[in-house]
């Protein structure tokens, strides 16, 4: 479907700001060595929650996708000046390696029950982020970095070799598939960030609106 509603773009707008709330996330680790728990934490809450009432619920609530309902905003801008071409590179990295992954059934079964694993972690250490953020990296490198997709993270050589933000980097690409997935399943494809560029950037606005 090329067309989409305003009701069905707001619906699609959620994941779609959780996919650029991990790029962006992605980004700022890359150039600036940031990691902002508040940021990360509803993304990494996303991979780890199998079953939600809603969608919204999956991230703990829109207001927790604000950083990424920004960045859809700047994005789909008319205004070019707005855009992050990295960001936009990863966002669509994203989609399409998600779109390899469901063609491949084995590596899906294999992240489910790595994911099962770190769930347990998750509530046997529920402070340790570092090991919660090790486990999510791993299950990244093992499954997803195998595919012929290999998404390339550019920035500042000093933070991209640090192996803690090497690690952050690769759960939150992780987290990005988990909301690729979501947007997939709710009918999202990737001609709709061009041909359905308006009704998202609206959706997002109104959603932004409703925060404030």
């Amino acid at each position: 479907m090329l067309f989409l509603s305003q009701e069905k773009a707001d619906k699609l707008v959620i994941p779609l700001a959780g996919i650029c709330q991990a790029a962006r996330t992605v980004h700022e680790i890359a150039h600036t060595g940031k990691f902002d728990w508040q940021q990360v934490e509803p993304l990494v809450e996303s991979v780890l929650k199998i079953d939600a009432p809603t969608v919204d619920a999956i991230y703990g609530g829109v207001d927790k996708l604000k950083i990424g309902l920004l960045t859809v905003c700047d994005q789909l801008s008319m205004q070019t000046a707005k855009r992050d071409l990295q960001i936009g590179r990863y966002v669509a990295s994203l989609v399409q390696l998600e779109h390899q992954l469901q063609r491949n059934q084995a590596m899906s079964d294999t992240l489910g029950a790595r994911l099962q694993q770190t769930q347990r972690l998750r509530s046997h250490q529920p402070d340790d982020i570092d090991a919660l953020i090790a486990s999510l990296a791993g299950i990244y490198s093992d499954t997803l970095s195998t595919l012929p997709l290999r998404i390339q993270v550019s920035g500042e050589a000093r933070h991209l070799q640090a192996k803690e933000n090497q690690n952050r980097i690769r759960a939150m690409l992780l987290c990005g598939i988990r909301s690729a997935v979501l947007w997939r399943q709710l009918g999202g494809r990737r001609r709709h960030f061009l041909l359905a560029r308006k009704a998202l950037f609206q959706a997002a606005r109104m959603r932004l609106q409703k925060l404030d």
